[in-house]
């Protein structure tokens, strides 16, 4: 029933977005993104699939890249500047492996790059990720982890998702073990923060994704799903009062962070 109801709020906050156009970032803050797969994941074996997406919003206009294994169709890294709200970066990304099968590393890796020009005004910036993780494992020993990690520009990490099912060892959630063995593990929902930039000054943050898995005696299975969509969903300038402007459109991206996580909520209902 839970899922169900996460389902119907999600098509509910779609079906009454208002039409409206997303506000222009400040010209004096540059905001940029760069969204790839990493260099260092290694291609699966055995009974592997993996397939993923990358996204990138700028101004609006949609960029995608696919993965099949670890060839790349498409740019990558994604990058540019994000010239209105809501722009931002997605990563969804799938993996399910048989027998006898081995995924070392998938690994996913965004950057933001905060620069405020301005001598003389400071601005807040906010930010919204929505995240949705699974991961899940059958037979006498496999296991399956993903991650979902963020970190700021002191490389402090100030968010983690960490699935991980193993039939022979024992499921963990977030680093605390479950009390079960094999069971599918979730997690899902939305993380804001904020970074305060000073005039003149300049701040950044990154994540990553993995996906890594193994089964041992070509008995079982293993699978992981993960997604993150980070957007810019505010500009406040600290030295003028907020004009009374419409809310803008969730864009896009945000959109399509909705339609993924609905498909995944579908995908686990009974």
């Amino acid at each position: 029933m839970n899922r169900l109801l996460f389902i119907l709020s999600l098509f509910v906050s779609v079906c009454f977005i208002p039409k409206l156009t997303a506000a222009p970032i400040p010209l004096d803050l540059s905001v940029t993104a760069s969204n790839s797969f990493a260099s260092d994941s290694i291609p699966g074996f055995g009974a592997v699939n993996h397939n993923s997406t990358l996204s990138i919003l700028l101004g609006g206009v949609l960029s995608q890249s696919t993965v099949i294994d670890t060839a790349v169709t498409g740019g990558n890294p994604l990058t540019g500047q994000l010239t209105t709200l809501d722009d931002g970066i997605a990563i969804n990304t799938n993996l399910l492996a048989g027998a006898d099968s081995l995924a070392e590393g998938y690994f996913f890796d965004f950057n933001f790059a905060l620069q405020n020009n301005s001598l003389t005004n400071a601005y807040l910036l906010s930010f919204v990720l929505l995240f949705d993780n699974l991961t899940s494992a059958s037979g006498l020993d496999a296991f399956a982890e993903s991650k979902i990690l963020l970190f700021d520009d002191s490389n402090n990490e100030f968010f983690f998702s960490d699935l991980a099912t193993d039939t022979l060892f024992g499921d963990q959630k977030n680093g605390t073990f479950t009390g079960t063995s094999g069971v599918t593990q979730s997690d899902n929902g939305s993380f804001g923060f904020d970074i305060l930039l000073g005039a003149g000054a300049a701040s950044s943050f990154r994540g990553e994704l993995q996906l890594v898995g193994q089964e041992f005696i070509n008995s079982g299975s293993f699978a992981a799903n993960s997604f993150a969509n980070v957007s810019l969903s505010a500009v406040r300038s600290l030295n003028t009062p907020p004009q009374q402007l419409p809310l803008p459109a969730t864009g896009w991206l945000f959109l399509l962070g909705l339609f993924f996580l609905a498909q995944r909520q579908l995908r686990k209902l009974p």
